[in-house]
């Protein structure tokens, strides 16, 4: 992440857009740091692996009940429409607010809060809650 960051430093003259300093800089960083694993040998984890790890108190039960519902709500995701489905992963997910995913996807704020809404509404009836 270190290099990233520098390499980010060095090449900022190289940004034309001061509103994309934040994905400008992550995919920087993501990049070296699939590099530094590329180069090490490593192999990436999956992306939920990472994102919610059960506590070490958990019991099995818990554990795989946990697992089961992130692999519903994976693929309830993934069932989407594009358009919605890049709402829900911009704004839960990489934790963007709904400005800076209007400027990513170059719509209106107003429509990314109605992505938003009908992607909820229609996950909500693809997991039965």
């Amino acid at each position: 992440m270190q290099e990233g960051f520098i390499i980010a430093y060095e090449h900022l003259h190289q940004l034309h857009r001061p509103e994309a300093f934040a994905g400008w800089l992550k995919q920087i960083v993501l990049r070296q740091c699939y590099l530094y694993v590329r180069r090490a040998g490593r192999e990436l984890p999956h992306r939920t692996e990472i994102e919610v790890l059960p506590s070490a108190t958990a019991d099995p039960a818990q554990i795989t009940e946990h697992r089961d519902l992130q692999e519903q709500l994976r693929l309830a995701i993934a069932a989407l429409p594009l358009h919605q489905r890049k709402a829900v992963q911009l704004f839960y997910y990489e934790g963007y607010a709904q400005q800076d995913i209007a400027r990513v996807l170059g719509v209106p704020v107003g429509a990314v809060k109605k992505r938003l809404h009908d992607a909820r509404k229609q996950l909500k009836g693809l997991l039965d809650y």
